[in-house]
């Protein structure tokens, strides 16, 4: 694993590695309870969800024994952990909408899964911040909290670098020159969940 990091990094990759994704679904699925009750879950079209369910049926009646996926969870937390070690800049993704995962909200999942491999709180936030931006080759416009920048940035309540999971105590959002506060949010998700509960 160590020789595999070293050659992303001589190589100048920048890695996705989409550990909330193949964890929860491949490596150690959620329960059916667990699903719905995620935050996210009433966000799925409910038009998708019978088709998102029976697709996640026949995936599970084909997955390989416990041990086997135990295993892919190690080996997948170790490979993260010696990337990062190795210097490759890891970037937040998703795979938003397979299965049941939403934008957004899956972006927090993927934030403590690199917790869970060993990244410390603030190499997390890089991912989802600094990294992007680097990639895109927009570090001189967005990324960090920087006179002179873009004032794209979210307000919190709790310290993430104490906990990750405080990402997601939102008071506010600043994005193009407009700010959001919690009650702006919370009735922009509001409609969401209307609109896609139809």
């Amino acid at each position: 694993i160590p020789e595999l990091a070293k050659n992303v990094k001589d190589a100048g990759i920048y890695l996705p590695p989409t550990n909330y994704f193949f964890i929860s679904n491949a490596g150690l699925p959620l329960t059916d309870e667990e699903i719905k009750m995620k935050p996210d879950y009433h966000y799925v079209p409910t038009k998708l969800k019978a088709e998102k369910w029976k697709y996640r049926e026949n995936y599970i009646k084909k997955m390989a024994p416990l041990a086997s996926r135990e295993k892919y969870v190690h080996i997948r937390k170790q490979m993260v952990y010696a990337l990062w070690k190795g210097g490759v800049p890891l970037m937040t993704g998703s795979d938003a909408p397979e299965f049941f995962s939403v934008a957004g909200f899956a972006l927090h999942d993927e934030l403590k899964t690199m917790v869970d491999a060993g990244l410390s709180p603030y190499a997390a936030l890089q991912t989802a911040t600094v990294h992007p931006a680097s990639f895109l080759k927009m570090i001189d416009r967005t990324g960090t909290i920087t006179v002179g920048k873009e004032a794209d940035f979210i307000l919190l309540t709790k310290n993430p670098l104490e906990d990750i999971r405080n990402t997601r105590s939102i008071a506010g959002v600043s994005s193009a020159n407009l700010w959001l506060n919690g009650e702006d949010i919370q009735k922009l998700l509001t409609e969401a969940k209307e609109t896609l509960g139809r």
